[in-house]
């Protein structure tokens, strides 16, 4: 990948982010980075590790510096950061890099205002943390004072950052992951289908598109699958890679649906395969946004997901454009794929759920990052003056 080595005049907009691992936060973090740059911006994608399959996404004109090192002394690296490129904008994301570059900034002595972006409900996330890491989630809520804006992904996340995180409301935000840009419908278009099953028009396919990790509890949908695979012809394809992954082929043997799962790993072009699924699945215990929703809708494809905190619901707008299920329920899950088989639906249906979809777009989400710098970037300079 080629990386701009030159640069004008104009001091960068950093962007934190920890790498570029295939889930929905970095996705965003990548369509910020090309876009702002598209738009003109000096932009600079620090990361701390220069690795994932979403780095294959960012665009030759975005400056990629690898801070490397070990974590425990990533806020070092940060701090050194600011005071060799001196940024005169902040964008972090996620609450460890939101927490360490509030700090990085005080420790430097440096003003350049922070946007700071949550991708996930605090009080959920805090609850898997361990070590020195749990440490500092835990002073999250007195670091993030330095934080000039707070950009949530939903308005749940936003309201669990308001109690729990301490943030003002008057420093709040909320901007919507991109989940539609000319690229999804132009990757989805591809002209052949990505895996013989989607081909195949007599037996339906549920899609679940997730890193394979606890919080998207796929040994749920697995297990719900098994009900419906009872009663009907059906099969189930997961897109992205994880820690279970292991335990879930174990699991697909125990309940003798092997033969109808594929693990077809992490895609770059999940959107060829969701456009040809019969419905997406979404078992998660909890979200931020849950973007593969929106996207789903966007490609008129069908959607079952449980009622997690955060993001569904508004995305469905409380199961108008897709099926909701209690957190956790097993039967309800398998009962709501079941009827989304069985449910005869228009095209009328499937362009509302396109309409819905298309709310998610990402040149609003741009718009409303570049308001948010703009009034910060002012006010910066309006107390310098």
């Amino acid at each position: 990948m080629k990386v701009r080595t030159a640069r004008g005049k104009q001091r960068p907009l950093a962007i934190l982010c920890l790498s570029m691992a295939g889930g929905g936060a970095e996705l965003a973090v990548a369509r910020l980075a090309n876009g702002l740059s598209a738009r003109g911006h000096s932009i600079d994608l620090v990361l701390w590790r220069k690795t994932g399959p979403i780095l294959d996404k960012v665009n030759s004109d975005v400056r990629v510096i690898a801070l490397g090192g070990r974590r425990p002394f990533l806020l070092f690296r940060i701090a050194r950061y600011f005071l060799t490129e001196r940024p005169r904008l902040v964008l972090s994301h996620q609450t460890f890099l939101n927490s360490l570059a509030a700090l990085a900034l005080q420790m430097t002595f440096n003003k350049a205002p922070l946007l700071a972006t949550e991708h996930n409900a605090y009080t959920r996330a805090i609850a898997t943390k361990r070590s020195w890491i749990l440490g500092v989630y835990r002073l999250a809520p007195l670091l993030y004072r330095r934080c000039d804006i707070v950009a949530a992904v939903s308005s749940g996340v936003a309201q669990d950052a308001h109690k729990a995180l301490k943030v003002p409301s008057a420093k709040l935000r909320v901007v919507y992951n991109p989940a539609v840009s000319p690229m999804v419908h132009e990757q989805a278009a591809t002209a052949s289908a990505p895996h013989p099953w989607l081909a195949d028009a007599q037996v339906p396919v549920f899609i679940s598109v997730n890193r394979l990790v606890p919080q998207k509890n796929p040994q749920l949908l697995l297990r719900a699958f098994a009900q419906v695979r009872r009663h009907m012809p059906c099969r189930l394809i997961f897109l992205g890679a994880g820690q279970l992954e292991t335990e879930l082929e174990g699991q697909t043997q125990a309940l003798g649906i092997a033969k109808d799962v594929y693990f077809a790993g992490f895609m770059p072009n999940p959107y060829a395969w969701i456009v040809r699924a019969h419905t997406l699945v979404l078992a998660s215990d909890f979200e931020g946004f849950a973007i593969v929703v929106a996207e789903a809708l966007a490609l008129g494809t069908r959607v079952v997901s449980t009622d997690c905190e955060f993001g569904p619901a508004e995305i469905l707008n409380d199961g108008e454009y897709g099926r909701l299920v209690a957190v956790g329920d097993e039967d309800a899950l398998a009962a709501a794929m079941k009827a989304a088989l069985e449910t005869h639906e228009t095209g009328s249906q499937a362009d509302l759920r396109k309409s819905r979809g298309g709310v998610y777009n990402e040149i609003a989400y741009l718009d409303r990052y570049e308001a948010i710098m703009k009034m910060l970037l002012e006010g910066a300079a309006t107390s310098r003056s």
